[in-house]
């Protein structure tokens, strides 16, 4: 029993991320005409790039993390209106982000709900940084005496 479960769990996974991508990326479905014959209907998706709007890069960075068609984005704008994309930062980009921003030694104290807390020094003093866990953006910095 216990062979069955694992690539049966697999099968399944990979079935529903091609589902779950199809509507993203584009579908095919067959339909019936009048007449009995079979219809193939493709659906495309309508975003262009438009670079009064939009901005993209060749290479991957902080601030352009999301790739399709062989460029960076800023955001994932492309997914169309009406889809749900969550995406966070992770710790470790966070951490970057503060480090980049001018402070050495950044620690770790929290990477837990909607602020990623830090701590890092800058000219010899402490620092509490917090950062949106979502966009990416330093919130607040505190001196720690």
């Amino acid at each position: 029993m216990k062979n069955f479960i694992k690539p049966f769990a697999i099968a399944s996974a990979v079935s529903l991320m091609t589902v779950a991508s199809a509507g993203v990326v584009g579908a095919q479905s067959m339909q019936n005409d009048a007449d009995g014959t079979m219809q193939v209907q493709q659906a495309q998706s309508k975003w262009k790039f438009d670079s009064n709007r939009h901005e993209r890069r060749r290479h991957k960075d902080d601030k352009f993390r999301f790739h399709f068609g062989g460029f960076w984005y800023p955001q994932p704008y492309w997914l169309g209106y009406g889809l749900y994309a969550p995406y966070r930062i992770t710790c470790g980009e966070g951490r970057a982000i503060v480090r980049d921003r001018g402070f050495n030694r950044v620690r770790t104290v929290e990477c837990a709900g909607r602020t990623y807390t830090y701590l890092g020094r800058r000219h010899g003093d402490t620092f509490r940084v917090l950062v949106n866990s979502r966009r990416g953006r330093i919130i607040d910095v505190d001196k720690i005496s």
